[in-house]
């Protein structure tokens, strides 16, 4: 057990060491700045953003017109079995089940690549973008004198005026105009891993 002496020791040593500390506090948080940044918000507003999003949604229309395509052709092939069932005999009508479950499982194969496609066209075109992005908030970090720069999705509440989002905006397209965006991928459909060919509908 601590005899009363040591605890008086104790307290001599603690208690100047506390109000120093008490002292110095405001002038250590003073120093200390922080600011927040919607990345992603960032990315996609950006100018170069935009333009690899209308990529990503020009592509997406035209491969989700072709999937129109061919779910309107299983349709067609689905309403002429059931139509003509009767007069049809079991051979003809098993072979042509056989033939509809083939093209319906090819009709999900594609839209699975197409999409997993989009998935990876989408990460191609925009990586280059959050790596250059990060590098201007370092910059605006470094000039304002900044402590740290917080991505916004994992903080829970800030001050407006700590939100340097519209300001990473501006700089990112001072910095990077349309002189210097890497070229898009080549939006040919049948180019880097397009879906399986053959229409639904056909056989082979």
């Amino acid at each position: 057990m601590i005899d009363r002496r040591t605890r008086f020791a104790s307290l001599r040593v603690t208690l100047p060491l506390a109000a120093m500390t008490a002292m110095l506090a405001p002038k250590l948080y003073a120093q200390v700045r922080f600011a927040v940044v919607d990345l992603n918000s960032a990315v996609l507003r950006s100018d170069e953003g935009q333009r690899a999003n209308r990529y990503v949604k020009n592509l997406w229309k035209r491969r989700q017109e072709e999937l129109d395509t061919r779910q309107k052709a299983l349709k067609l092939m689905r309403d002429d079995m059931q139509r003509t069932q009767a007069q049809t005999d079991q051979a003809t009508q098993r072979a042509r089940a056989e033939e509809y479950q083939r093209q319906f499982v090819t009709y999900q194969q594609v839209a699975f690549e197409y999409q997993d496609d989009l998935a990876q066209r989408e990460a191609r075109v925009t990586r280059h973008i959050y790596t250059n992005m990060q590098t201007v908030i370092q910059q605006l970090g470094q000039r304002q004198n900044l402590t740290a720069v917080f991505e916004r999705q994992g903080v829970v509440y800030t001050q407006p005026a700590l939100e340097l989002t519209d300001q990473v905006v501006r700089e990112y397209n001072r910095q990077y105009p349309s002189a210097r965006w890497q070229p898009l991928p080549s939006d040919d459909l049948s180019a880097d891993g397009g879906a399986p060919q053959g229409d639904a509908g056909t056989r082979d």
